[in-house]
C-alpha cells in the first residue's frame, strides 16, 4: 500500500566543532512493516572539512532514499504507475497520438510488464522485451513506438519520483528501416485534379492536401472560418479523429499558411454550391453536415484513380509528403520548409518528410559534369591565349 509522501532534505549541524548530518530512512521491523527511524552520521572536524562538502555528502546520503521517498514503497506494482500516466499524461496528447497509445498499451505494455514492481524492471529486461518484439515479426519502425511508449511512462514515473532512473534509457533498439513513400508528381497531380473536374469537393480537398501540406484530421477539422479569403491565409484551429473534434498535434500546428489563389478558387465554388455555408460549418462535409470521412473518401474516390492513371498506391498523407518533397525541389529553405510542415522539429521535416526525386537527381550530377568541363575548357582557353 502506498504510505505518506515524505519528501526529506535532510539536516546539516554543526557540533562542537564537527559536522554531523541526520536523515530518516524506513527500516523493516517485527511482521515485515516499515518504519521511519533518524539516522546521524559524523563527518569530521569542521576545520577539515568545508560546509560545501559536507553538503554534497549529505545529497549523496539521501540521493537513494528520496526517490523512493514519493512512495517508498518499493514493491510499488507497474499497473499503479501505468494507471496514473493514463489518467493524467495521456489526456494532454492529440487524439490520434492518445489512440496509438492506448492501442499499444494494451496489446503489449500491460500484458508484458503488469505483472511486475518497478523495482524489478530493469534495462536488462526491457532490453528482451525488445528483441522479443523484433522476433515475433513486427518491423522496427514497431517495435520502436512500442518502447517509445514504455520510455513516456517511465518517463512520467521520474518525474513524480516513483523511479530515480528511466530503465528503458540505453536499450539498444532496431536499426530503423528507410520507408520507401510514394511522392507524386506535379503532372500526377494534375492528373488527378482533372479525374475530379466535376468533383468539386474532391477537387478542393486534394489542392488543400497538396498545396498546403495540412495533416488530414486537420483538413478533416478545416472549417470556414478558418479560412481568411481577405488575407489570404488559413489558420488551422481543430482537427477531428474518428469522427471527434480536437486540438491540433502541437502548438507549431496553429500557425497560419498561406492560402494559394488556385486554392482560393475552388473553396469559392465549393462554399458556393455546399448547404453548409456558415462560417461555423466544416469545408468538407457529408451529407448530413459533419465531417467527411477521409478513409472512406480515399477508398470510394482516390483509390480508384491509382490503376486507371497509372499511379503509385497513393494516400492522402502521401500529399503532405509531396507538399514537403516539391518545395525542397524549388529549392525552399529548411527553415520555411519547416514552417510550412509546422513541425516542433526540422529533423522530422528534411528526414522523414522530404524524399529525394530522381530526375532532380540526375540533372543535379549533370550540373556538377557540366561545371567540371567548363572549367577545363576555360583552361584550355586560357593555356591557348597565353601562347
Amino acid at each position: 500500500m502506498t504510505r505518506r509522501r515524505s519528501f526529506q532534505n535532510g539536516c546539516l549541524m554543526n557540533r562542537k566543532g564537527k559536522w554531523v548530518i541526520r536523515w530518516r530512512e524506513r527500516v523493516p521491523v517485527e511482521g515485515g512493516e516499515l518504519r521511519w527511524k533518524h539516522r546521524a552520521e559524523t563527518l569530521g572536524l569542521v576545520r577539515n572539512l568545508t560546509k560545501g562538502e559536507a553538503e554534497k555528502i549529505l545529497r549523496e546520503r539521501l540521493a537513494e532514499l528520496n526517490p523512493l521517498a514519493e512512495f517508498p514503497t518499493r514493491d510499488t506494482g507497474f499497473t499503479e504507475l501505468l494507471q496514473r500516466w493514463e489518467k493524467e499524461s495521456l489526456p494532454n496528447k492529440s487524439l490520434s497520438t492518445q489512440d496509438g497509445y492506448r492501442k499499444i498499451v494494451t496489446k503489449h505494455i500491460r500484458p508484458s510488464f503488469g505483472p511486475y514492481s518497478l523495482r524489478e524492471i530493469s534495462p536488462s529486461l526491457i532490453q528482451r522485451f525488445v528483441q522479443d518484439r523484433v522476433k515475433s515479426g513486427l518491423t522496427p519502425q514497431t517495435t520502436r513506438n512500442i518502447y517509445n511508449t514504455l520510455r513516456a511512462v517511465l518517463n512520467f514515473g521520474k518525474r513524480l519520483k516513483y523511479v530515480k532512473e528511466n530503465p528503458a534509457d540505453g536499450v539498444e533498439l532496431p536499426r530503423r528501416a528507410e520507408r520507401e513513400r510514394n511522392v507524386l508528381s506535379p503532372e500526377g497531380v494534375l492528373a488527378i485534379l482533372d479525374a475530379f473536374r466535376n468533383d468539386r469537393m474532391s477537387k478542393a480537398l486534394v489542392l488543400c492536401a497538396y498545396l498546403t501540406g495540412l495533416r488530414r484530421g486537420e483538413i478533416s477539422g478545416l472549417k470556414w472560418q478558418d479560412i481568411d479569403f481577405l488575407a489570404g491565409v488559413i489558420r488551422p484551429q481543430q482537427a477531428v479523429w474518428n469522427g471527434q473534434e480536437c486540438g491540433l498535434k502541437s502548438k507549431a500546428a496553429y500557425k497560419p499558411l498561406p492560402l494559394p489563389e488556385k486554392l482560393r478558387d475552388a473553396f469559392f465554388e465549393l462554399r458556393s454550391e455546399s448547404k453548409y455555408r456558415q462560417d461555423g460549418n466544416y469545408v468538407f462535409t457529408a451529407r448530413n453536415g459533419k465531417p467527411v470521412n477521409l478513409s472512406n473518401w480515399g477508398r470510394r474516390k482516390l483509390k480508384p484513380l491509382q490503376k486507371r492513371l497509372g499511379l503509385p498506391e497513393i494516400s492522402l498523407h502521401c500529399f503532405r509528403h509531396s507538399h514537403s518533397t516539391q518545395l525542397n525541389a524549388l529549392g525552399t529553405d529548411p527553415k520555411t520548409l519547416q514552417t510550412q510542415l509546422r513541425h516542433a522539429n526540422p529533423e522530422i521535416t528534411l528526414g522523414r518528410y522530404t524524399h529525394q526525386v530522381p530526375e532532380l537527381q540526375k540533372a543535379a550530377v549533370q550540373q556538377l559534369e557540366e561545371a567540371l568541363y567548363r572549367t577545363e575548357e576555360t583552361t584550355q582557353l586560357f593555356s591557348t591565349v597565353l601562347n
